[in-house]
């Protein structure tokens, strides 16, 4: 089943990106450059790769953007915000010990990260 990515909320494009950044930094050693993560979870999920050729045109400068790398973006900032990654250095995001010990199978992503971000937005 293929996702419609245009019918999605932000929230719910957010919470899908989150949680195949999750399951690659806990299966791959719990650091890499976000270069590194966006690029990995393209490769893994088809729906990922096909929301990454979406591209947006501005309605004020006519510039083209990708909603894929503003979402992820903003996934990566809410898991920072959560205490669930750190980004020791400018570009690379790592696992905090409370994201290595998240179980992936039963996380609730609105209550393990949202719920602790809502305020900071």
């Amino acid at each position: 089943m293929s996702i419609n990515w245009e019918k999605l909320g932000q929230v719910e494009i957010e919470k899908i990106l989150i949680d195949a950044i999750l399951k690659y930094l806990q299966e791959n050693g719990g650091e890499a450059s976000r270069r590194e993560i966006k690029d990995a979870i393209i490769a893994n999920d088809d729906d990922i790769a096909t929301f990454s050729q979406i591209t947006k045109k501005s309605k004020n400068t006519g510039t083209e953007w990708s909603p894929f790398e503003y979402r992820s973006n903003f996934a990566i900032k809410n898991l920072s915000l959560a205490g669930i990654v750190d980004a020791p250095r400018r570009g690379n995001i790592t696992l905090t010990d409370k994201g290595s010990n998240l179980n992936l199978d039963n996380l609730n992503i609105e209550k393990a990260v949202y719920s602790l971000t809502r305020p900071y937005w």
